[in-house]
């Protein structure tokens, strides 16, 4: 399958990520038309992140994030909770690091 929202991956990156979408397809119920990379970033950057990239998904599509920070898993679904946003996230592991994926449905 292909995801242009992934362009600027590197290609390890792109295959792990194709990979994890591949398995998490029967949960993303609106298609994802961005994605921000927040890995490396500390708490609470990888909400503040969501927050602005959010501003850029139209309504009835999703942002795909990925993160580092545990603590974003907590601090997003909050988020989401509080502002009546629908998430889908799950954890991964890829080179010898955790990975926090999102996907958060504007409605």
């Amino acid at each position: 399958m292909n995801y242009p929202f992934l362009a600027s991956c590197d290609e390890a990156l792109y295959n792990h990520l194709s990979e994890e979408l591949a398995q998490q397809a029967d949960e993303i119920v609106r298609p994802i038309s961005h994605f921000f990379d927040a890995q490396g970033l500390p708490c609470p950057m990888p909400l503040l992140k969501a927050k602005v990239s959010l501003r850029l998904v139209a309504s009835g599509q999703s942002l795909y994030l990925l993160a580092s920070d545990q603590n974003s898993q907590t601090d997003i679904i909050a988020f989401c909770k509080k502002n009546e946003l629908m998430a889908h996230s799950w954890v991964s592991q890829w080179a010898g690091k955790s990975c926090h994926h999102f996907i958060i449905n504007k409605p």
